[in-house]
């Protein structure tokens, strides 16, 4: 088999293998809190590898993503209350400073 062929070759591998190896979806939990208590409605601005994305929390101050990413980072705010969280786990608690609830 030739140089070229068998780069060829190399090259419709890997580019089969590609989807294996790629990371799994993971589902990540965010809280938002102020003073231990859940805020609801608060915006909520992720980034990842592959997304950038902006949701509100619901009444128990959580929003939930599924992303292939093992690190996420975390904006929040509601009013002039903010917070920021980066991390690798399923559950990440944003915990806003300032402002009033």
């Amino acid at each position: 088999m030739s140089a070229r062929a068998l780069g060829l070759c190399f090259v419709a591998l890997l580019a089969l293998a590609m989807p294996l190896l790629a990371a799994a979806p993971r589902t990540v939990t965010i809280v938002v809190e102020q003073s231990g208590a859940p805020v609801a409605d608060a915006r909520v601005l992720i980034s990842a590898d592959e997304m950038d994305a902006v949701g509100r929390t619901d009444a128990q101050g959580r929003v939930t993503v599924t992303t292939t990413s093992t690190r996420i980072t975390v904006i929040a705010d509601k009013g002039a209350a903010k917070g920021s969280v980066s991390g690798t786990e399923a559950l990440l608690t944003v915990a806003l400073t300032g402002g009033a609830q």
